[in-house]
């Protein structure tokens, strides 16, 4: 029942014409125990992949996006998703210099900020496309012995199954609308990475995801011990505060508040030894308390948020 993709590497010998008619359509789904009088075939279609890349993605008031700007192998899948996320980098830039009196040279960060990940990806696609397609039997049948070993071995198998073996989708921090790091410690910050998705709870104990609270807006996400800083407060920057997941079990949540019940981002934080973060619009950490200077917030309250008093931006 329902619909099914099947896909056949074209062989050296072999052309499309030829397995797209009946006989080798019967020929091809027989070698996978498919009966061709038993389905029906919706339709069939040969196809190359390419990849490219634009030298670059934006070209004054023109914006490439998308296929438009990169084509990757189908073999990781990713890329309409990498078309959707440029376009949640550059939505809220565009928002932000057209509404937000921001200045044009942030839409700048745009390419550095996605063409990182994109290259990754494609580097990625590429490694599955070559473990994929061997040309060799015997090589292959190598490889199916290895992979459905190591899928026997717990962790090693939920890695393999899972998002383990794909980079993290991180933003390049090098020319990207970031803070500027003063940790010595590259890995201990957590600048250009997404913040986590936990469910979290309020006063009412009605369980919502964080995406719901933050909203398309900037926002200090907190726990007690680092409340929002003046400067982003009178720059209109939404506060979120945050309570442990003790708060719960006290039924000692504040009005305003949430509850991490998950600990998901206790355990973010924890890790990277922040209490608080700086959230852009499109949920990626523009910098933790840790590394949070004064030039940095009056950087993000003059470029992005329109509210920021006259006075505070001469400080």
């Amino acid at each position: 029942m329902g619909y099914h993709r099947v896909e056949y590497r074209v062989n050296k010998g072999e052309t499309v014409e030829q397995l797209q008619t009946e006989a080798g359509l019967r020929g091809l789904l027989a070698e996978r125990g498919i009966d061709y009088d038993e389905v029906e075939i919706f339709r069939s279609w040969g196809y190359t992949f390419h990849i490219r890349q634009a030298q670059r993605w934006r070209d004054r008031r023109v914006f490439l996006a998308g296929d438009a700007a990169h084509i990757m192998p189908p073999f990781a899948g990713q890329g309409v998703s990498s078309g959707v996320r440029d376009v949640a980098n550059l939505c809220w830039k565009l928002d932000a210099v057209l509404n937000a009196d921001a200045g044009e040279e942030l839409l700048d960060s745009y390419e550095s900020e996605r063409r990182p990940n994109v290259e990754q990806l494609t580097t990625f696609s590429l490694t599955i496309g070559g473990t994929v397609m061997l040309g060799s039997r015997l090589a292959s049948h190598l490889r199916d012995a290895v992979f459905i070993a190591a899928a026997r071995i717990p962790l090693l198998g939920a890695w393999m199954t899972g998002i383990g073996p794909k980079p993290l989708y991180r933003l390049g921090t090098s020319g990207g609308f970031f803070a500027r790091s003063t940790s010595r410690r590259r890995r201990r910050s957590l600048r250009g990475e997404f913040i986590k998705q936990p469910w979290v709870s309020g006063a009412d104990h009605t369980p919502v995801r964080l995406d719901t609270v933050l909203d398309n807006r900037w926002a200090w996400v907190g726990f007690p011990e680092s409340p929002i800083p003046p400067v982003l407060a009178a720059a209109g920057v939404a506060d979120v505060r945050l309570d442990y997941a003790t708060a719960i079990a006290d039924h000692n949540v504040a009005p305003g508040h949430h509850v991490d019940t998950e600990r998901i981002l206790e355990r973010q934080f924890r890790r990277n030894r922040v209490h608080a973060v700086l959230v852009r619009p499109d949920r990626f950490i523009y910098v933790g308390d840790r590394e949070m200077t004064r030039s940095g917030m009056e950087r993000v309250a003059a470029a992005v948020v329109p509210d920021l008093p006259v006075a505070a931006r001469a400080s």
